[in-house]
């Protein structure tokens, strides 16, 4: 599918994909993440994929809202976000 993607979007998604990975090594914060998906979600157009930016994003901002400890955060982070991950990785992204 990445081929039907224009390069810009490509390379939007790509990053997206290694903010998921700096999530898993704890290089990103929850709320970094959550801002990129927010900009991400609002220039990508791609149905199911933005659907999956939205949902991951409203997740991460719940997770936010309840203020659970950062390793229990990030447990749950990783958690709603694997779908988007998932969404991203099929995509064969350079």
């Amino acid at each position: 599918m990445a081929t039907s993607l224009d390069p810009s979007t490509q390379e939007l998604l790509a990053n997206m994909l290694d903010a998921l990975d700096r999530l898993y090594d704890g290089k990103i914060t929850i709320v970094d993440l959550n801002a990129l998906i927010l900009a991400t979600s609002r220039v990508v157009h791609e149905g199911e994929l933005t659907r999956e930016l939205a949902r991951a994003a409203s997740a991460l901002h719940e997770i936010l809202r309840r203020g659970a400890s950062p390793e229990d955060a990030k447990l749950q982070a990783l958690d709603v976000t694997d779908e988007l991950r998932r969404a991203l990785a099929v995509l064969g992204l350079p």
